[in-house]
């Protein structure tokens, strides 16, 4: 009987403790934030098609603007309370958003859902202007 019970509670303690481990990874990807330098955020999901493919596009720009721009990403499922507070100030409602903030700190442009490679870079490259 005391098999059982240790047996059951493996069973339901288990999962939830690989959830609670896994979800609470970082959704930060980016260093702390260098003062007159664009931010380029990425908001996204795990589960999103056009979340996967703007990746993508991210991890190849990221080499190549990395020491110009501060590229940073939230996963928009996490729990992590300042994840929601950024969720909320960037008024959040679609995924991928990425948001395109100049070295003064304003936000210049918004795109939501995919955007390809080509015209991520020209973005990019106007944020540096």
């Amino acid at each position: 009987m005391k098999k059982n019970f240790i047996i059951i509670g493996l069973i339901f303690i288990l999962p939830m403790v690989a959830y609670a481990l896994l979800s609470d990874s970082k959704s930060v990807s980016a260093a702390k934030h260098v003062e007159g330098k664009p931010q380029v955020i990425k908001f996204s999901s795990k589960l999103c098609i056009d979340c996967k493919k703007m990746k993508t596009v991210f991890e190849q720009a990221i080499p190549e603007y990395y020491s110009k721009i501060e590229f940073i990403e939230y996963d928009v499922q996490s729990n992590d309370k300042k994840v929601q507070e950024e969720i909320n100030n960037y008024n959040i409602t679609l995924v991928p958003t990425v948001i395109y903030i100049n070295n003064a700190g304003k936000e210049v442009r918004r795109t939501e859902g995919y955007v390809e490679k080509k015209k991520f870079d020209k973005y990019l490259n106007e944020l540096l202007r």
